[in-house]
């Protein structure tokens, strides 16, 4: 049943979800940068904190479903679509739900928003609506529903970051952000849902025990996932200023061009490399990856240095940023941690061709482990210099361990030679300025 989903039109539309995936990310960085570079430093942290519980909801209540979604079909190729999708949407409705009552338990103890009390409802719904989203995209995209599975990945991504820069610019309020986007979103995905004629099924949660047991270790993951970015706000609040979070945030969005980029080349790339592997063609699937990666080191390196240099400059002008500029080293740091985890995407593609699952989740998770008790000892002890030094360290930890698994004849040292290469010379450049 399976095999049906994936044809040569798959080429294709990949290419059509990479473009739109990556003005999604575009739309999400311009309403980060705009709203970092138009609210105070506090209000802005007030922001990141919140915005840290949508993405939370959206993370864990998607983890894993795809993925449990691939193995049933395999596993059970006579079961109809409608059987399918009602396992799916209960494992959904039972972990979604359970995550919202985990960060609502966790807002309920931070007492730095108080303030914004009953606003909470609003980011946490935007990630249960923006859950569903996402994971009845991925279901979609394998029964071959390409356009059905656009308007629930990124195109909602678009309209839910559209509304809220729209309504930031007529209304500078957090609480009208939030409720704009939540309406928004909210009659867009209840929309579509009507004319795509879609049906929301769902079956005794306890006959799905065997899917939730399946997508524990996802779950594990996305926790490490989440906490290494936006997620690391709801423990660095324990030890740092509500400005000292909104300057991380704002630092750490804008940092991620290069990632959106190499993410969206590497999706490309892919297909190709799993094709010469395919074809028992180690020898070019090895150049090729060092001509390919080489690209994307350069080109992430040279945009890196760009930014850096964009908020250094930016406190000799009159603009909107330079509120940031005394802080563009921090940038270098978020920014080399970055450019360290690009041998981790290279390694992740020769574990999911060799079929490593398990010690591709060994690795996750013990880096994991490892890399947040240094980080958070280190803004512990080292305050904000402590919060970037340990950004860095724990994305060059999850990047080394993969490496180990990783079977000596596929090992690339040229890639980390490139790598660390653009990072002590960013580096370089920007201790100079």
């Amino acid at each position: 049943m399976l095999k049906k989903y994936f044809t040569s039109k798959t080429t294709y539309w990949g290419l059509i979800f990479t473009f739109f995936n990556g003005l999604s990310k575009l739309i999400q960085l311009l309403l980060i940068i705009y709203l970092g570079a138009n609210l105070d430093e506090k209000n802005f942290g007030v922001f990141s904190l919140l915005i840290s519980f949508q993405f939370g909801v959206m993370t864990f209540g998607s983890a894993g479903i795809n993925e449990n979604l691939i193995t049933y079909m395999s596993k059970n190729q006579s079961d109809d679509l409608k059987l399918i999708n009602s396992r799916t949407n209960s494992v959904f409705l039972i972990i979604s739900l359970f995550a919202s009552v985990i960060f609502l338990l966790i807002y309920y103890f931070l007492n730095q928003i108080n303030d914004f009390k009953y606003l909470i409802f609003f980011p946490i719904s935007i990630g249960l609506i923006m859950s569903y989203s996402i994971y009845t995209s991925s279901a979609l995209k394998l029964e071959q529903k390409f356009i059905k599975a656009l308007f629930f990945g990124p195109m909602a991504l678009i309209i839910l970051s559209s509304s809220m820069i729209l309504t930031f610019v007529f209304k500078e309020s957090l609480t009208y952000i939030f409720i704009s986007g939540f309406l928004s979103i909210l009659f867009f995905i209840l929309l579509i849902i009507k004319i795509f004629n879609l049906s929301l099924n769902f079956i005794n949660p306890l006959k799905i025990k065997e899917d939730l047991n399946y997508i524990f270790p996802f779950i594990i993951i996305a926790i490490f996932g989440y906490l290494s970015g936006y997620g690391y706000n709801l423990i660095s609040v324990s030890f740092l200023s509500l400005e000292q979070i909104g300057i991380y945030s704002f630092l750490l969005t804008i940092s991620t061009a290069p990632q959106i980029l190499s993410s969206s080349l590497i999706s490309i790339y892919s297909p190709k490399f799993y094709k010469l592997y395919l074809n028992n063609n180690q020898t070019s699937a090895l150049k090729s990856s060092n001509n390919f990666y080489f690209i994307i080191i350069l080109s992430s390196f040279l945009i890196s240095l760009i930014i850096v240099s964009i908020i250094f400059v930016s406190r000799y002008l009159e603009f909107p940023l330079n509120k940031y500029s005394e802080f563009y080293f921090y940038s270098s740091l978020i920014l080399s941690g970055y450019l360290l985890a690009i041998p981790f995407w290279y390694n992740s593609m020769i574990i999911y061709i060799k079929k490593m699952n398990k010690e591709y989740m060994n690795s996750i998770i013990l880096s994991g482990i490892i890399g947040l008790i240094i980080w958070i000892l280190l803004t512990y002890f080292f305050n904000e210099n402590g919060l970037y030094i340990g950004f860095l360290l724990q994305v060059l930890i999850k990047s080394l361990l993969l490496e180990i698994y990783i079977p000596k004849e596929w090992k690339n040292k040229t890639i980390w030679l490139y790598t660390i290469a653009s990072v002590i010379i960013l580096n370089i450049i920007t201790y100079i300025f």
